[in-house]
């Protein structure tokens, strides 16, 4: 690999040895237009052999804006597919999730919206509205796309569009239990894409005494699925720390009933 990088871009290699005759290293910067000069993502195929000996050469790949460099440009759905699109060799479970999410039917409809200070980030099915913070880095904006649009295929997953309308409880019971699976969707994806630069997936939880927030993966070892639902149960709506998840549920709920004929008639399950 590094030998076709060399020939695709030699000018992408730079020495950083400050006039140490000792310490020579190199980067490697790719985009989109020389991605055939390595794989996206394949760092994990350049390691050091120096063993901490600044005489040995070191090669960094870095994986930045590059080869997705217009994730910025996203306002819609097709643009955020198009951008995955790139990723999805690489990942069974995006593979399954943009097989779900072309189920539903207002796709024409989904804008992403940017801001610097988010009430929380979760896709908003009345608005068909992907909420995105433009402080996160690039690894963590598209874990944060592709939990947003496993809530956006939601409706189609779940069922929640049958013939008859579920009850509070019941449709409690099923966004709970989808809060999960984008978790886990989430982290998922985190291990195949080799995302282990971006912070580990968590949820605020709340608490009489003090919030705290729970790393999945961590949870995840000890634990059960059903715990978890339990523990999203008291949980805060993800990105915010003021807008619980019960409070969330209940403006859904809300909307799912007001929308419930229209939508019904439109959402395949």
């Amino acid at each position: 690999m590094l030998k076709q990088a060399v020939a695709s871009n030699p000018d992408a290699f730079v020495s950083f040895s400050e006039g140490m005759a000792t310490v020579d290293k190199f980067e490697l910067i790719y985009d989109s237009m020389t991605s055939a000069c390595a794989l996206p993502l394949a760092s994990q195929e350049f390691v050091s052999f120096s063993q901490g000996m600044s005489n040995v050469d070191k090669f960094e790949l870095i994986h930045s804006a590059g080869f997705i460099h217009n994730i910025g440009k996203i306002t819609s759905f097709a643009q955020a597919a198009e951008v995955l699109a790139q990723l999805t060799q690489l990942s069974d479970t995006l593979c399954r999730l943009l097989s779900g999410v072309k189920s539903y039917p207002f796709l024409n409809l989904v804008s992403v919206e940017w801001k610097q200070l988010l009430e929380h980030k979760e896709f908003c099915a009345h608005q068909n509205l992907l909420q995105l913070d433009s402080h996160l880095n690039i690894e963590e904006t598209l874990l944060d796309l592709c939990h947003q649009l496993y809530h956006l295929a939601n409706p189609c997953i779940d069922r929640l569009y049958g013939q008859e309308k579920l009850d509070m409880e019941n449709y409690k019971d099923v966004m709970l239990w989808s809060e999960a699976a984008a978790l886990i969707c989430e982290t998922a994806l985190r291990h195949e894409l080799g995302f282990l630069d971006s912070s580990p997936v968590q949820f605020l939880v709340q608490d009489k005494k003090e919030n705290y927030y729970v790393d999945l993966d961590q949870f995840l070892l000890k634990s059960n699925l059903e715990d978890l639902c339990k523990l999203l149960s008291k949980s805060m709506v993800r990105g915010s720390s003021s807008l619980t998840m019960s409070a969330w549920i209940e403006s859904a709920y809300e909307s799912y009933i007001r929308t419930f004929k229209q939508r019904s008639g439109l959402i395949k399950v």
